[in-house]
């Protein structure tokens, strides 16, 4: 019997990805016509820096993007960007997607790349507009019941079952999460992935191509008191900071030393066999700024997970902007 190679999500990944950056308006839209009708302030029919837009990754990588350095970025230059961060993520699916079917590894560090040899101090400071940010929120589930039908094996019920509504910008690209805590076989405590919204496709299928439930939301909108993700005309869940502190520090619950288990993801990554667990981490995060305050939590009824916590439930959040020191992992859970 002829086994697929191993490699064949990087191959359909990059395969995918290409079409639908490249197909026809009618087929996918036109990213750069897109990008203009969004930012091109000044109607020159190019992109400046002052209009260059953080969630694309365009902001940060402006310089390396502006490949004539005329103070500007042209359609041939975007078109660029877009098809060598396609590359990129294949190849970086592709090293995953080994790992993953390879029997004699449990652990990837660094993506294939192995331990760093300069780790970065915990009190590392980073200027905006690096760095990950979003609104954090936590909470203790109301309906037990519902929490424990939402896990599957080997992923397991907690002793502290826990919660957790994000939406975040990674500065490249928007993300939300809705995540419940679980414990692995061996112990280790991981967060299970129930839903994902992005804003573009490129995160989609690369986020499906790991086994990331991701869909792509009608609108992402996210300032540091407002997350919202908008989904097939309905408000999917939305969370609204009031700053101020926490009106009451004890029922506060700060996650994953404040990363709400950002830094310990568990899917189930597919392959020719089926899927297999593992999860994602990358541990202790750096703190660059915060702004806690309540945060009311709503949520679309129709969601499946909608009735873990009463709608309009107010708990202790934040706003945060932090940066991860430690060398990134990925681990396979043994049943």
């Amino acid at each position: 019997m002829n086994r697929m190679n191993p490699y064949w999500p990087a191959a359909l990944l990059l395969a995918v990805l290409v079409v639908s950056m490249w197909a026809s308006p009618a087929q996918a839209g036109d990213p750069w016509a897109d990008l203009l009708s969004a930012s091109d302030a000044n109607g020159d029919g190019a992109i400046q820096q002052n209009e260059a837009p953080p969630r694309k990754g365009i902001s940060t990588a402006f310089a390396g993007i502006d490949t004539d350095k005329d103070g500007s970025i042209g359609k041939e230059e975007y078109e660029e960007f877009i098809f060598n961060a396609t590359y990129r993520g294949g190849i970086v699916a592709g090293k995953v997607a080994e790992f993953v079917t390879n029997s004699t590894r449990d652990v990837m560090v660094n993506y294939g790349a192995g331990p760093s040899k300069n780790l970065r101090a915990k009190d590392l400071k980073v200027p905006e507009p690096y760095g990950t940010r979003g609104i954090f929120v936590a909470v203790k589930p109301a309906d037990l019941d519902l929490y424990k039908s939402l896990l599957t094996e080997p992923y397991r019920f907690p002793a502290e079952p826990t919660v957790t509504y994000i939406l975040l910008n990674y500065g490249s690209y928007y993300e939300g999460m809705v995540m419940l805590k679980a414990d692995c076989p061996d112990g280790a405590e991981t967060w299970v992935v129930l839903s994902m919204p992005v804003h573009d496709r490129l995160m989609l299928v690369m986020g499906h191509s790991w086994g990331f439930p991701k869909y792509v939301a009608d609108e992402v909108k996210l300032t540091k008191t407002s997350a919202v993700v908008t989904y097939e005309g309905e408000v999917q869940y939305s969370l609204t900071l009031t700053p101020g502190g926490w009106d009451d520090e004890s029922s506060a619950i700060e996650p994953e030393g404040g990363a709400y288990g950002v830094n310990n993801m568990a899917v189930f990554h597919p392959t020719p066999d089926g899927p297999k667990p593992i999860r994602f981490t990358y541990g202790t995060v750096s703190t660059q700024e915060q702004k806690k305050g309540m945060v009311k939590i709503e949520v679309n009824p129709k969601a499946p997970w909608a009735g873990l916590i009463p709608n309009g439930t107010v708990a202790p959040g934040m706003w945060q902007r932090f940066v991860g020191v430690t060398d990134a992992s990925i681990i396979k859970v043994k049943s």
